[in-house]
């Protein structure tokens, strides 16, 4: 039984496991298997490091995402940044007068953070290597983890570690960044099905609503766009994400010009960036447990 704030009680039963279904769509997710080893995301990391930090970050394109966030960490809290990164939302929220715990997998990463630190001259920053799963932290008053579920196959342990570790209100922001319609679009032209960006945001939602919860969703929508300077370059960036054999991307250069849009430099496909803020208070949760 769950209780909303106006006295109107409820009853959350769901026809389906959500947090199978997330384990599912995990596994099956086709840009999501390889990075799901520790040492292969590292090396990731550790590519990206260096130009991470460019026009198209999240708090960049989605200015209005990093305010309601700020809004909703108010100053003096002590924040636990689950996925840091190079610092993209725990400098904001320190230099609005937050304790940030910026934790992060990536040494490259907090290299990269470390030393925006020391040039800004930002205090209120704790960078600390580690995992979420296993670091050894102290809870804070919020928690924030910004699309670092991508690696995770057991969404309820996530869901009940981040609210463990929140005094308060626990922040997901999760991001769908593949552009899924193109990936689609073409893997189903070349008869392999459909293809699965691994689990979504709703599976949050509904892992959420099974523990008795019902979250705060607030969408925010980017504009973005790929480009490639010729066919070639396309055909070949999205064979490696789907996994094409030589002949299916030979057929790919064929259905390609009826997807994507000719420009002056080459060839572009628009597509939305969709980023839903999912919040709750853990008060919720724990009573629910």
């Amino acid at each position: 039984m769950k209780t909303s704030t106006d006295g109107t009680s409820f009853t959350l039963r769901l026809p389906f496991d959500p947090f199978a279904l997330w384990a599912a769509e995990q596994r099956a997710g086709t840009d999501r298997g390889p990075r799901l080893d520790d040492a292969v995301d590292l090396a990731v990391w550790r590519e990206l490091a260096p130009g991470f930090d460019g026009p198209n970050t999240q708090t960049k394109r989605a200015p209005d995402l990093l305010g309601r966030v700020m809004e909703l960490v108010p100053p003096g809290a002590s924040i636990l940044d689950i996925g840091a990164g190079t610092g993209n939302y725990a400098l904001p929220l320190a230099q609005q007068g937050c304790d940030v715990t910026a934790l992060d997998h990536s040494p490259d990463m907090l290299a990269v953070l470390q030393r925006k630190l020391e040039r800004q001259g930002v205090s209120g920053v704790t960078p600390q290597p580690g995992r979420w799963e296993d670091a050894q932290i102290a809870p804070h008053d919020y928690v924030l983890a910004a699309n670092c579920l991508y690696r995770t196959a057991d969404l309820q342990h996530a869901l009940e570690r981040f609210s463990s570790l929140a005094r308060k209100r626990v922040l997901i922001i999760f991001s769908i960044g593949t552009p899924y319609v193109l990936l689609n679009t073409l893997n189903q032209s070349l008869e392999r099905g459909p293809f699965s960006i691994g689990a979504r945001p709703d599976h949050v939602i509904w892992g959420l609503q099974a523990l008795g919860v019902l979250p705060w969703v607030e969408p925010f929508s980017v504009k973005r766009k790929l480009q490639y300077a010729d066919l070639a370059g396309a055909v070949q960036e999205l064979g490696r994400t789907l996994g094409l054999s030589a002949a299916e991307q030979a057929r790919a250069a064929d259905i390609l010009p009826s997807l994507l849009q000719p420009v002056a430099k080459g060839w572009e496909y628009p597509y939305t960036l969709t980023i839903p803020l999912i919040h709750w208070d853990t008060a919720d949760l724990h009573a629910h447990a």
